[in-house]
């Protein structure tokens, strides 16, 4: 399409100047969110040393993408690496934060860093409701639907991906085999893993330094309560 248009070129250079921002962009975030949960872990070392670990790493790992089979490990990664993980991770991340903490206390440490409502328009009252009801219930109820949908394609289908059959020329529906099924129970246990062992070390090895501003804000004492009271806030009340 690009070389139909008028000034062909100028449009194909800035169509991939375009591609290499994004992955600038993406590049940042992803290095960010693994360097700063190191250093809140208490690592000294320069920050350019840990991006530059992390970069090496990464670029090291993608080069598997460039061999004759990079194709198939770019559908493991992409079919395997983020669905399962991202899903509960969300999961994870909206009940410990509405259902656990509360979505009453979620509220006040919103009105806390935003400010109290004043001059209150429509429309911010509707934002208030809809993202009470999304919190929740909807968000929480759609997420363990998701879930339970993922888990029974999952177990009931054969793992497969499209090949290319040379001979009869065409894509072709192949399985899984060998070691790709491990990699790919590696790619969607480990990063799961981490929220458990992460609670069970800190339940061991608490974080005897911490000051009154980095303590956790959920009182586990009090989880259980908040996710009993969920049914019964009123939502003109908390929000």
């Amino acid at each position: 399409a690009i070389n139909n248009m008028p000034g062909s070129p100028i449009w194909a250079f800035l169509f991939f100047v375009m591609l290499l921002l994004l992955g600038l962009g993406t590049v940042f975030g992803y290095v960010e969110g693994i360097i700063t949960p190191v250093f809140d872990l208490g690592v000294t070392m320069p920050k350019q040393a840990l991006s530059l670990i992390c970069c090496g790493l990464s670029f090291a790992l993608g080069l598997i993408f460039c061999l004759d089979s990079g194709e198939y490990w770019v559908n493991v990664f992409n079919d395997f690496g983020a669905n399962l993980p991202l899903l509960i991770i969300g999961l994870a991340e909206i009940l410990a934060c509405i259902w656990f903490f509360g979505v009453d206390n979620w509220f006040k440490e919103l009105r806390f860093m935003i400010g109290e409502k004043e001059n209150e328009t429509r429309l911010d009252t509707f934002i208030r409701y809809y993202f009470y009801y999304c919190w929740n219930y909807i968000s929480p109820v759609l997420l363990i639907i998701v879930f339970g949908g993922y888990l029974y394609t999952t177990v009931t289908q054969t793992l497969e991906y499209d090949a290319w059959d040379a001979v009869n020329t065409e894509i072709i529906k192949v399985p899984y085999e060998g070691a790709a099924l491990y990699i790919i129970i590696l790619l969607q246990a480990l990063p799961c893993a981490i929220i458990p062992l992460w609670a069970i070390y800190r339940y061991l090895v608490p974080d005897k330094n911490a000051v009154a501003e980095n303590k956790p804000l959920i009182d586990w004492s009090e989880a259980w309560v908040n996710v009993k009271g969920v049914m019964s806030h009123k939502a003109s009340e908390v929000i």
